[in-house]
């Protein structure tokens, strides 16, 4: 963010107009969400969410993604994006175990307010134990 300034000193010699632009530097805002989940599986998934509507005035360094076991209730590190993306795999997810994400923007003032996922998810396969339904059976010929 910034603001331009017009100031005018003057004295018995004359006057002179300056003009001045300050220049306000913060953090970014958080991500633009949803933070989107998919692919889950038993040990990891995908995550997905929007650049920030603001970097603070100062380019991205990237985003710090963080996990938290529903269980624990504690945040811990996932994994640092490159600023020019906006998308994760998670992996390191512990079967059977309920995740929740969330997403903080970073640039040199610092990190940005958590983009925090809806729900939380269940880390386990989609068609179950080993990993298909097993009432499909695609080699069946008729």
């Amino acid at each position: 963010m910034y603001f331009i300034k017009l100031v005018k000193s003057s004295n018995y010699i004359g006057s002179i107009h300056v003009i001045c632009i300050l220049i306000f530097l913060d953090k970014p805002d958080k991500p633009e969400g949803p933070l989107e989940v998919t692919d889950v599986h038993k040990e990891g998934c995908k995550l997905k969410w929007k650049k920030p509507k603001d970097d603070g005035g100062l380019p991205l360094t990237g985003y710090v993604v963080e996990k938290m076991d529903t269980a624990t209730g504690r945040w811990v590190p996932a994994g640092f994006v490159d600023p020019n993306k906006t998308e994760q795999e998670i992996t390191g997810l512990e079967p059977m175990k309920k995740y929740q994400f969330r997403v903080k923007a970073v640039n040199e003032e610092g990190e940005s307010e958590p983009l925090t996922g809806d729900t939380a998810i269940l880390a386990k396969n989609p068609y179950g134990k080993y990993g298909r339904n097993p009432l499909h059976n695609s080699c069946v010929s008729h």
